[in-house]
């Protein structure tokens, strides 16, 4: 597919290349929100505002009278891998490396509001360059920070390069796209002593094991077997020695979920489980269980628009199942009507993996994309 763009996209694949040098984590994306600020600034975008969630980037664009705003969001922030893809614009940063393009979707961001400035349309466009969302929910630290009462939005629009998808092809659906994901920590406490004796002691390692298998029981017995859901344990840490029964048992693992009611059910069972079934043989027990990011569930109406602005464009959209990995635009999601979208990558190493790269042909797809989102729904008079 051929993007229709007037913009020279070169310069924004070097920004690309840049960013992927000097990728940044968590919330820490202050090299790249000075970059981004200072690109927006060289387009005549002067509306900028920084700080939000530590170093989020937010600048408004807008045109006519129409009160109307959408929001266009792109993520920043890397991941703790060290890089093994060999490209001459490898990380520079030892331990970290953008293995998941959110420094293409920056710059696709940029692009797409350098198209923006010359596109005729009523209203207010408001692009949000937002850190952590790997790592600490940036998005819903951003909502934390106000970021709503002081950037009010009629709707909100992202996308996320996938490797493995035809390169260029569109795929989204209606409702819930991605899980929610909680991680959930237990600790064990029995009595250690000598495993020649274990009368002697109160061993935790048995009852881990028959903690274990009845929250994995769970997922088959306590929830309906059309309610998506995943629980994985995966960590166990104990033990020092062959000839030692351990004191405890460390058990670690994430809960992944299509729907809050599954979700419920599967924390508190947990938590039920973890807190009585232990002192039956004498372990003592903690169960911590922490939410971390919400379903990513999609508006039905704005869906249709992602699709509709994606087909004006002349791209193929699939319709695309709900998958168990988890995305924090989910927070905005919560608060306001909008859609996810994934763009196509080709052929090339998964997400997450240390050979990735992202493919810069996606970049002026997206930023067509997100100009035609806006054209469509904030129509000039």
């Amino acid at each position: 597919m051929n993007a229709p763009t007037s913009v020279d996209i070169e310069p924004f694949v070097a920004l690309r290349r840049e960013l992927h040098r000097q990728p940044e984590l968590g919330t820490q994306t202050f090299r790249t929100a000075e970059r981004v600020m200072a690109v927006l600034r060289e387009m005549g975008i002067d509306d900028i505002h920084y700080g939000m969630a530590e170093s989020a980037v937010v600048a408004r664009l807008k045109k006519g009278t129409s009160a109307r705003a959408i929001g266009l969001r792109a993520d920043m922030d890397a991941l703790p891998i060290r890089e093994a893809s060999g490209v001459a614009y490898a990380s520079e940063v030892d331990g970290a490396m953008h293995a998941c393009g959110h420094d293409g979707h920056t710059a696709s961001l940029l692009a797409a509001a350098k198209l923006l400035v010359d596109a005729p349309f009523d209203g207010e466009v408001v692009l949000i360059f937002q850190p952590a969302e790997e790592v600490g929910g940036g998005a819903n630290l951003m909502l934390q920070d106000g970021f709503l009462a002081q950037f009010p939005l009629d709707e909100i629009y992202a996308f996320h390069n996938l490797p493995g998808l035809e390169e260029g092809v569109f795929a989204t659906c209606e409702g819930p796209i991605m899980a929610s994901t909680d991680t959930l920590e237990i600790m064990l406490e029995g009595r250690g002593g000598h495993a020649a004796f274990p009368e002697e002691t109160i061993d935790p390692i048995p009852v881990a094991l028959r903690l274990i298998d009845s929250i994995y029981a769970i997922k088959t017995r306590m929830v309906a077997a059309q309610d998506p859901a995943v629980i994985s344990i995966t960590q166990i840490h104990t033990g020092s020695a062959e000839n030692i029964v351990p004191q405890s048992v460390y058990i670690n693992g994430t809960i992944r979920t299509l729907s809050a009611g599954a979700r419920q059910r599967i924390c508190s069972e947990i938590e039920k489980l973890g807190n009585t079934l232990p002192p039956v043989f004498g372990v003592a027990s903690s169960v911590r269980i922490f939410d971390s990011y919400p379903v990513t569930v999609n508006s039905p109406t704005q869906t249709k628009h992602a699709i509709e602005a994606a087909k004006r464009l002349g791209a193929t959209v699939l319709e695309r199942p709900a998958e168990m990995g988890a995305e924090d635009f989910s927070f905005f999601l919560e608060k306001i009507p909008g859609a996810y979208m994934f763009i196509g990558a080709g052929d090339g190493a998964a997400l997450h993996h240390p050979e990735y790269d992202f493919n810069d042909r996606v970049l002026p797809v997206a930023a067509a994309w997100f100009r035609q989102l806006v054209v469509d729904r904030l129509p000039a008079n």
